[in-house]
């Protein structure tokens, strides 16, 4: 007949809770980098563990996020859930706010079949991702502020006329390219 109490259970709950309002919001919060592992980075915050995928992370800390640990990293709560102990953080949704914001206008912007300036962004051993600069609104490609980024994918299949086995061989992250757009699906956001 007694009654069980636990400090430690009500004070992760509120916790838990606050996670749903920040995600809700798209609060910034600050998480301290715990330890790597395949898939990404474990961060903690308020005695409460949570995982940044390597997806979540923005291109400046592509290749180097060992660099982020025992270190504080601003992000923002994309999932969370407290049944399955399940809190996901981005990094990308703060470092890269406004390309993310921007990227309707971008995908607005796109004429199928035109041809655009881009960076290569990621190479695969399917293609090579590129970073497409786009005129917004009628804007000159010389204005920078009138320019949006938007990736998409080259697929094996488009680097060549001739048979490509690796296109590690042909493209490095950084390579300027020149690239012309066959798809856009405004829906999904893809664009090949």
């Amino acid at each position: 007949g007694q009654i069980l109490l636990s400090f430690k259970r009500a004070m992760m709950n509120q916790k838990w809770d606050q996670f749903e309002q920040a995600m809700k919001t798209e609060e910034v919060v600050t998480v301290r980098g715990i330890e790597m592992n395949k898939g990404g980075m474990i961060a903690g915050v308020d005695g409460v563990r949570g995982f940044i995928p390597t997806s979540q992370f923005g291109k400046q800390h592509i290749g180097k996020l060992e660099s982020l640990l025992d270190t504080h990293i601003k992000v923002r709560v994309i999932e969370v859930d407290k049944e399955k102990n399940r809190l996901i953080f981005s990094e990308r949704h703060v470092s890269e706010a406004q390309v993310i914001a921007q990227k309707g206008d971008v995908l607005n912007a796109i004429v199928e079949g035109e041809v655009y300036n881009g960076t290569v962004s990621g190479v695969m051993p399917f293609g090579v991702f590129v970073t497409v600069e786009v005129p917004i609104a009628g804007a000159k490609p010389e204005d920078k502020k009138g320019v949006g980024n938007i990736e998409g994918l080259v697929h094996i299949s488009e680097i060549s006329w001739e048979k490509v086995e690796n296109p590690n061989q042909l493209y490095k992250v950084g390579d300027k390219v020149k690239v012309k757009v066959l798809s856009v699906d405004k829906e999904t956001g893809k664009m090949n």
